[in-house]
């Protein structure tokens, strides 16, 4: 099962910057969610089986039941709007990380709970 946010935290404790992660990880989970949709699968059913936060997969289905977008439509629709509550923006993420090398996964999950409480509701 493709994990979202699990994604960004490898990435990021691989040492790729925050927001390359996170461009990174939409790119996957777009491709992941159109692959399935394009196979006939429902987008309810094909959300049910990737590990992403709720409020998101709310607004991707959201954006392609109610507006007809596609699954990357959807996506840089949702992300370009600003940030979304309990997904920490990779701006944020950047601010409370070490600059100058990779984070441990402690230091991340850290960046991610600080960042994760700041976030606002779309």
């Amino acid at each position: 099962m493709y994990d979202f946010l699990e994604t960004i935290k490898q990435q990021v404790c691989s040492g790729i910057d925050p927001q390359r992660a996170v461009r990174n990880a939409i790119a996957e989970l777009s491709n992941q969610l159109d692959y399935r949709v394009r196979g006939g699968i429902p987008i309810q059913a094909a959300l049910s089986g990737i590990a992403i936060h709720p409020r998101l997969a709310s607004l991707i289905a959201k954006e392609i039941v109610t507006y007809g977008r596609t699954v990357s439509e959807a996506m840089t629709v949702i992300f370009s709007g600003g940030p979304i509550e309990g997904i920490p923006t990779a701006e944020c993420l950047a601010r409370h990380l070490p600059p100058d090398r990779e984070p441990t996964q402690e230091e991340y999950d850290e960046a991610y709970a600080a960042c994760s409480k700041i976030q606002i509701q779309k």
